[in-house]
């Protein structure tokens, strides 16, 4: 069972990710026993959870924040998960927008090739849609296609994907969406492919 361990709400503004890294900073100094592995993801899961939540506008009439929570273990103070809020629309798949459609429900869409690995996103109720990554299965690209790929999105979905074990977005019509990492990885997942 999961604890509260942390949360914070920002303003949700590009200037804000200085200050959850600050905060972040802070409650990863007061974990005792972390090992610097456990400390590298979530610095790496604060700076790129966050970093698309911070510069989305709000929607109707919700307050223009985004809060992010640390959970821990039943065990010890390390964290398990991290949830955060994002004001934003929600991650577009199939050509909708959460809530999805049934017709949509337990596909698999590709939403970006990173290296040799596709990131695919899979709406697992009208409501919660998940993100695994999925090897080429050998395909080695050219430097021209390593060049052109470059410029394009998905670092930051790889490599929370890398991390955790579960990487969802969560859609509430009250809340609005959220982000949930869970289960963290051994980090040389990172690494590998």
């Amino acid at each position: 069972m999961e604890k509260l361990l942390y949360t914070v709400t920002v303003p949700c503004a590009p200037e804000s990710i200085e200050v959850l890294e600050s905060l972040t900073e802070t409650f990863l100094g007061n974990i005792p026993g972390a090992s610097p592995d456990e400390l590298l993801r979530l610095r790496l899961s604060v700076a790129e959870g966050c970093r698309n939540a911070l510069v989305q506008q709000p929607q109707g009439r919700r307050m223009n924040v985004t809060t992010m929570t640390f959970w821990g273990g039943r065990f010890n103070n390390i964290a398990q998960a991290i949830e955060i809020d994002d004001p934003g629309p929600g991650l577009e798949v199939g050509g909708h927008l959460p809530p999805y459609p049934p017709s949509i429900v337990e596909q698999a869409f590709l939403l970006a090739e990173v290296f040799d690995e596709q990131i695919l996103a899979t709406p697992e109720t009208p409501h919660n849609l998940s993100l695994t990554v999925q090897s080429l299965n050998g395909h080695r690209r050219t430097r021209d296609e390593w060049v052109r790929d470059a410029r394009t999105s998905g670092y930051g979905l790889l490599t929370l994907c890398k991390a955790w074990e579960r990487v969802e977005f969560r859609y509430d019509p009250i809340r609005g969406n959220s982000l949930r990492l869970a289960q963290p990885r051994p980090l040389l997942a990172l690494y590998a492919s």
